[in-house]
């Protein structure tokens, strides 16, 4: 190898590692910290904790919302895989995450009920519901073209949603209470409970770090000369091997059991619950969450990506995929209903029919289309022999 290709190589090199998906350690330990944290908010919660004097500032949900921040930037400053791991991750799936916040719209409810003042509710309602409205757009930008990330248009998107939510946490404290005379009677301190409380302590923190890794791979992509994009192109067009589901499941799942807890805060509505309908909720909740591990565990050992947006590399057919093609989504599914019908959540049980026409013709049918594409008789096969779901061979 001569001098020049030496040198064009250790150029190139942080550049591919910004698309190299394989950090699974750093992955993990992401993963099992937003569940402590997410734990962590929700026994806190719990307890009252974020409860402050009506005459203070609210310090406790400060820290909630910044001491997470504080963590993510001193990894992201601090640690390099984690700084890596941020400059790779896909930012269709995190655009595609800020499309939630379209449920800004609960602010404005929950204003008309008399819960949230006004001065707090529309800037925080309206601000959430342009970015959510507006992600669609941008995830269809960075999927037609890597370089959009770089553009005026992704980079003002990203300022102004971090922005919206320094906006809405500073109302927020603003209209707590501690200020005599602004907001009259109705304050901010329904967003120190339960499960509004998930929302400046946990969501609003996570949707600022997701903002940042964008801006992040902005910067990154501009301080790149030219001649070293050849890798980042690459690995850009390789991104377009996968079925191009339109949500991530976990998000669809998570977004779902959001939604119905916020519509049962608003409409509260529940049924007789005798103590058989509980003990049931459970044993789906906790049979459904074993379907989707060992699903998970079974195509890790065969050698294939799980993410839906990344490549498949083989056809797995044994463990639970001999019983069921989707025994990842069976299983949540059925930890979904568990979950609604051991807490008694109606609305939750009435949401699941759009989430299941979403998770049908958004993600299993373009799966279906895409793995039909790519493997040919050998799929179509596994398709003739295992059903769908449990029965019948669709």
């Amino acid at each position: 190898m001569n001098m020049k290709n030496e040198t064009r190589e250790m150029a190139t090199e942080p550049v591919a590692s910004e698309f190299d998906y394989s950090h699974s350690s750093v992955r993990s330990v992401l993963f099992a910290a937003l569940a402590l944290w997410l734990g962590l908010v929700v026994c806190f919660g719990s307890q009252g904790a974020f409860v402050g004097r009506g005459d203070s500032p609210p310090l406790p949900i400060f820290f909630g919302f910044a001491i997470p921040l504080a963590v993510f930037f001193a990894g992201y400053f601090g640690w390099k895989p984690f700084r890596n791991f941020v400059l790779g991750a896909d930012l269709r799936f995190a655009a595609a995450i800020q499309a939630w916040r379209w449920a800004g719209l609960g602010f404005l409810t929950l204003y008309a009920c008399g819960v949230l003042p006004g001065l707090f509710a529309f800037p925080a309602g309206l601000g959430d519901m342009a970015i959510g409205f507006s992600a669609p757009w941008i995830v269809l930008g960075l999927t037609r073209d890597r370089s959009f990330v770089a553009s005026r248009r992704y980079v003002l998107w990203g300022i102004l949603g971090i922005l919206d939510l320094i906006v809405a946490v500073s109302l927020g404290t603003i209209c707590s209470g501690f200020i005599p005379g602004v907001t009259g009677t109705v304050t901010t301190s329904a967003m120190a409970q339960l499960p509004l409380v998930l929302i400046p302590a946990y969501l609003v923190p996570l949707f600022i770090m997701i903002h940042f890794a964008g801006l992040a791979q902005a910067r990154q992509f501009k301080r790149v000369p030219a001649m070293s994009r050849e890798p980042m192109d690459q690995a850009a067009k390789a991104s377009t091997d996968s079925p191009g589901v339109i949500v991530f499941p976990p998000a669809l799942l998570l977004g779902t059991v959001l939604l119905g807890v916020l519509l049962n805060l608003l409409w509260p509505w529940h049924l007789p619950c005798p103590i058989w309908m509980n003990a049931a909720g459970g044993i789906l909740f906790i049979g459904g969450g074993f379907l989707a591990g060992w699903g998970r565990r079974t195509m890790a050992r065969a050698g294939t990506h799980v993410p839906p947006h990344k490549p498949t590399l083989v056809i797995v057919t044994d463990g639970p995929f001999r019983l069921t093609r989707n025994p990842l989504y069976l299983g949540g599914t059925t930890a979904y209903l568990g979950l609604s019908l051991g807490f008694n959540l109606v609305w939750g049980v009435i949401l699941m029919v759009p989430m299941l026409l979403i998770l049908n013709w958004g993600i299993v049918r373009r799966e279906e289309r895409y793995l039909e594409k790519k493997f040919g008789e050998t799929y179509l096969a596994y398709k003739a022999r295992v059903p769908r779901w449990i029965f019948g061979r669709s």
